[in-house]
């Protein structure tokens, strides 16, 4: 083992300190970049839900595109198998968003009158159609979340604003994602391997079973 002498005095065993603070700095740093790598994951760590065969193309009809709850349905759409078609006519099935509105309301204020908390809200109202079939009536859904607020550091709360409004956006895309895979299937929409085709036996008789008229 190396050590290091320091104005000609005894030999200090600076390399035996040095080696345990790299191994914790190494362990740190695997930490934070595993943690960034699961953070990266977003649905996948959730779990990616099984559509039903009626959502193999899906028209989502919004009247703004760029909104965090439609960019989240999107990703989690296409994440489960669902190809986004841009029209409603190419669709197997239209979802249709009906509301889709994020904001916050002041809380509590101080004595000064000052906000203190505000509460982050996003709305979203949505049904489901294959065609002129309503599969899905129309559902409301809001959530919320508070945040103290420091008039000395806007810029930091507005960051955190955003921040929450995207996560609470992925939220409700979650909860319309459970929601859409719990879709019966409607007739005309069953899977192709359930669907028989004439003069093809769909399944080999079992022994001794007398043929079909």
């Amino acid at each position: 083992m190396r050590t290091a002498r320091h104005g000609g005095g005894e030999p200090r065993a600076a390399f035996h300190a040095v080696a345990p603070a790299r191994r914790c700095a190494a362990r740190a740093l695997a930490a934070v970049a595993i943690a960034l790598a699961l953070g990266a994951c977003g649905f996948h760590l959730q779990g990616v839900a099984k559509l039903p065969p009626v959502l193999d193309r899906t028209y989502v009809d919004t009247g703004d595109r760029y909104t965090d709850f439609h960019q989240s349905l999107a990703e989690a759409l296409d994440v489960s198998g669902s190809r986004l078609v841009g029209t409603s006519a190419e669709a197997t099935a239209v979802i249709d968003v009906l509301h889709d509105e994020a904001g916050q309301r002041v809380l509590s204020v101080s004595a000064r009158n000052t906000p203190r908390e505000y509460e982050v809200y996003y709305t979203v109202e949505y049904r489901v159609r294959a065609g002129t079939k309503e599969l899905l009536a129309p559902q409301r859904i809001t959530l919320t979340r508070e945040y103290a607020f420091d008039e000395s550091a806007l810029l930091a709360k507005q960051q955190e604003q955003e921040t929450i409004r995207a996560a609470l956006a992925r939220e409700l895309a979650g909860l319309v994602m459970r929601r859409l895979a719990a879709l019966p299937t409607p007739p005309g929409h069953a899977p192709a391997a359930a669907v028989s085709t004439p003069g093809v036996p769909v399944a080999a008789p079992a022994p001794g079973t007398p043929p079909s008229p």
